[in-house]
């Protein structure tokens, strides 16, 4: 009897469980992913270069997308750094979603950028090509030698007004080498041998200009002044590379100075005619004008001259001098 019951209570609980499964469920809605996107704001940029307005939309969750000042796609990432952002669209400011596409109109072409990049490598070069050493009057341990990477850097130094002269090396090399020159260090040495100086040595023509341009001799430009043309050439090349000198009055003096020092010269050729005069002051002095064959046309022998002395040669005449320090041109 009791194992009918139980049997049939088994019955029971399974008709009921499978009523149960069969009943019928309440459809719930199910939840969908939010088609809304986060608002974002266009950050202003402009100004900025091209590499660091990128990052700055990057870092708002924004899609940058450089172009030219033409309009054109800008292709080549590592010419960004040059170039500058001059507006974007959307405009700053502009409220959009994550994800957006903003396009940055840069300031420049391309090829402009590729330029200045050159231009930047170039000036990097000349950074350290040229290695001024500068002096000051005195000997021994009271004589200071410094260096110096370029003529603005020897203008700046405390000692500059002690400085006397300044040898250059370029690319690390003496000048008398012959190091080759650049295109716009070829230019300067021209110069110099356009004006009737010497630039034999292209090299050492530049470097002498450049010498110049950093600090003239104190007694410049009576040192070395034999034969006028090569000071008068080599100052008009120093005018020319540094034209905001702050001895450019003592260069330009010097580049229509005419001057001759001790020694023979024939007139119109080694020396121009006209009327000279020595430095005040002068002692024991000798000078001559001689004819073509050698016949002496004056001569003068001056123990002291307060003013110094002067004298008038003209082109086809011999001139000597002897102890009287710089002649110089002036005026009839």
């Amino acid at each position: 009897m009791n194992r009918f019951v139980s049997a049939a209570l088994a019955v029971v609980l399974m008709v009921g469980m499978a009523a149960c499964s069969e009943a019928p469920v309440e459809d719930l809605p199910s939840p969908s992913p939010s088609t809304t996107k986060t608002p974002r704001e266009v950050p202003d940029v402009l100004g900025t270069s091209a590499s660091d307005a990128k990052i700055a939309l990057i870092a708002q969750g924004l899609r940058p997308v450089l172009r030219t000042q033409d309009g054109e796609r800008w292709t080549d990432e590592k010419l960004a750094a040059y170039a500058e952002a001059l507006s974007t669209d959307p405009s700053a400011g502009t409220s959009v979603e994550t994800g957006t596409v903003v396009e940055i109109t840069l300031n420049m072409t391309e090829s402009s950028a590729s330029e200045k990049m050159k231009a930047e490598a170039e000036a990097k070069v000349l950074e350290t090509r040229y290695t001024f050493s500068c002096s000051t009057r005195g000997y021994g341990a009271d004589r200071k030698t410094e260096e110096y990477h370029s003529y603005s850097a020897v203008w700046s130094a405390p000692n500059y007004a002690d400085i006397d002269t300044c040898y250059v090396r370029i690319a690390g090399e003496s000048p008398s080498k012959d190091t080759e020159l650049r295109a716009e260090e070829q230019t300067i040495a021209n110069i110099v041998s356009d004006n009737g100086g010497d630039a034999s040595t292209p090299a050492s023509a530049f470097a002498n200009a450049l010498s110049l341009c950093a600090k003239p001799p104190f007694d410049y430009p009576n040192i070395n002044a034999r034969s006028s043309r090569n000071t008068q050439a080599l100052a008009q090349a120093a005018r020319t590379l540094c034209p905001d000198a702050p001895h450019a009055a003592l260069l330009q003096e010097a580049s229509v100075r005419v001057t001759i020092q001790d020694g023979t010269f024939v007139v119109g050729q080694e020396m121009e005619g006209g009327t000279y005069q020595t430095q005040p002051g002068v002692k024991d002095c000798y000078w001559a004008r001689t004819t073509g064959s050698g016949d002496i046309i004056a001569n003068d022998f001056i123990g002291f001259a307060p003013t110094g002395a002067t004298v008038s040669v003209f082109e086809g005449e011999g001139f000597e001098a002897s102890n009287c320090g710089t002649w110089t041109k002036i005026a009839e």
